[in-house]
């Protein structure tokens, strides 16, 4: 085999690593001009508790009316921190307002959830709890009055 030969062979096959390498750099950089395209987003949720864990509110009220659910009726969520990689019942307002979520807070009370004190299920003492004053704020200036009676004291961790 000549040297151009040789030459020759091994520029074609540095074409496909060459392609390669500016396809990935096409779509990274398209990944950073525009983060929230549908290309480049998650997968849509099939769950009242993914799209809340998602940020989705959107997808969040289209379950609700899909479904036709009552915004305080129970979900099954899981969490590796908040339950413990277990699957748990929650209201829906409870678990936006586990994953922070003022929108969602807003959303769900619009649509009519209530705040009530039942088996650790209240969004408001939750919020207590986690020192987080943005969203008792939000769940007073959204919802309806909090409930009267006081939430429920948590132990002391040993």
């Amino acid at each position: 085999m000549t040297a151009a030969r040789v030459r020759s062979v091994g520029g074609w096959l540095l074409v496909p690593g060459v392609l390669a390498a500016g396809l990935v750099l096409a779509l990274e950089g398209g990944r950073v001009a525009r983060p929230r395209s549908p290309w480049f987003g998650r997968p849509k949720a099939f769950t009242l508790g993914d799209a809340i864990a998602q940020h989705d509110v959107a997808r969040a009220y289209a379950l609700l009316r899909e479904t036709r659910r009552h915004p305080d009726e129970l979900i099954v969520v899981s969490h590796p921190t908040l339950t413990a990689g277990v699957g748990r019942f929650v209201s829906p307002l409870w678990w936006a307002v586990a994953m922070r979520d003022e929108h969602a807070i807003l959303m769900l009370l619009g649509a009519g959830a209530t705040i009530q004190h039942v088996d650790g299920r209240d969004a408001d003492c939750l919020a207590e709890r986690l020192h987080d004053p943005v969203m008792l704020a939000v769940l007073r200036r959204g919802g309806p009055a909090l409930p009267d009676d006081p939430c429920p004291t948590v132990p002391a961790a040993r």
